[in-house]
């Protein structure tokens, strides 16, 4: 099975990088790649190892890639000077197609503009049959983060972005985007996902640090993770782990958002379990601090729904909610959800995909 490697770790200089063997603005396909295609930038090493990038990054351009796609930037400066372009398009571009899904991870470097899990759409579609993932441990980039495409015209089932580790180590100067740079298009199936944390690995941000967010239908912040939102934002779900009902304050997520940040569903997921026969009770401040009292009147202007999630990983609806002045809420257990929690599933399927991209390059 036919798969592509390009590893780029020197000091020398380099122009636009295009892995894959596509070629730039070919409609149609002529290179297909049957098995992976991974694309490493950079070294865990000294700055003086480091390759800088006068233009951008491409993985395969127009080639069709019959597995996944990897791209992994420990380090480096990608740069544009004098070239327009300098931006990170980790899938497809012009009638391009990866049959798998597309991994990126970034734990250094630095890249001056966007970085996107698709790549570059326009009027010929292009396509990514899995999702796109990005996971980001470390390094400064001074665009944003989009889980899809530049342009419309390009689909993927689930856009997936991950952020893990030392917020010290960790800026991103522009918006974190499941959707694509410059356009909303309809053709990015699937749920659009930030996750704050894994279940293997918390995100704790620097002091000060926050983050804009658009174009989500979830947020997800796991146990002993933090995390400040900058912008007025409107999602679907929130979702945070609160440690054991009994003792929430044990481990519990902490989450800071806006006065205009709204959502639809509060997901709190607990390691122990709630009670089917009396009314449970819950002291917020823990998880969102100064910000309980906004979670709560938004719950009750905007009649959000709570569910809940228990030991077993089931989710449950609530009823007979109750707000306190003190930043308490109280409920009873209503019916369980028919479908299984996907939660924990889909942390392990992204810890899965960081793993293989991780063992591919040693």
């Amino acid at each position: 099975m036919l798969s592509t490697f390009l590893a780029l770790a020197a000091t020398a200089e380099a122009g636009n990088i295009i892995s894959g063997l596509g070629t730039y603005a070919v409609t149609e396909p002529t290179v297909v790649i049957y098995g992976n295609n991974t694309l490493n930038i950079g070294s865990a090493g000294s700055a003086a190892e480091q390759p800088t990038i006068y233009g951008y990054i491409t993985t395969q351009q127009s080639a069709i890639v019959k597995g996944d796609t990897y791209l992994n930037i420990r380090g480096g400066h990608i740069t544009h000077e004098a070239n327009t372009y300098s931006n990170v398009y980790a899938g497809p571009n012009y009638g391009g197609i990866v049959e798998g899904s597309v991994y990126v991870n970034i734990s250094g470097g630095t890249i001056d503009r966007n970085v996107h899990g698709g790549g570059v759409a326009g009027a010929t579609a292009v396509k990514i049959n899995g999702s796109t993932n990005i996971t980001v441990s470390g390094g400064t980039i001074l665009g944003g983060l989009y889980g899809g495409y530049s342009g419309e015209g390009g689909s993927a089932n689930g856009t997936n972005i991950t952020l893990v580790g030392d917020g010290s180590n960790i800026r991103i100067d522009g918006v974190i985007s499941g959707g694509n740079r410059g356009t909303q298009d309809s053709s990015l199936l699937g749920t659009k996902t930030l996750y704050i944390g894994t279940d293997s690995e918390s995100f704790n941000a620097a002091d000060g640090q926050s983050f804009a967010i658009e174009a989500l239908d979830v947020v997800r912040v796991s146990k002993d993770s933090n995390v400040a939102f900058s912008n007025d934002f409107s999602i679907g779900k929130l979702v945070v782990e609160i440690g054991d009902v009994s003792s929430i304050a044990d481990g519990a997520a902490q989450v800071s958002i806006t006065e205009g940040a709204v959502f639809d569903t509060l997901t709190l997921i607990s390691a122990g379990d709630f009670s089917t026969e009396e009314s449970n009770y819950m002291d917020l401040n823990s998880v969102f601090g100064d910000n309980t009292s906004v979670v709560l009147a938004s719950m009750e202007d905007r009649n959000a729904n709570l569910t809940v999630v228990d030991s077993a990983d089931r989710e449950w609806t609530t009823k007979d909610l109750s707000f306190g002045e003190d930043g308490s809420i109280s409920f009873n257990l209503g019916a369980q959800v028919p479908e299984p929690s996907v939660y924990a599933p889909v942390f392990g399927f992204l810890a899965l995909g960081f793993a293989l991209s991780r063992r591919r390059v040693k």
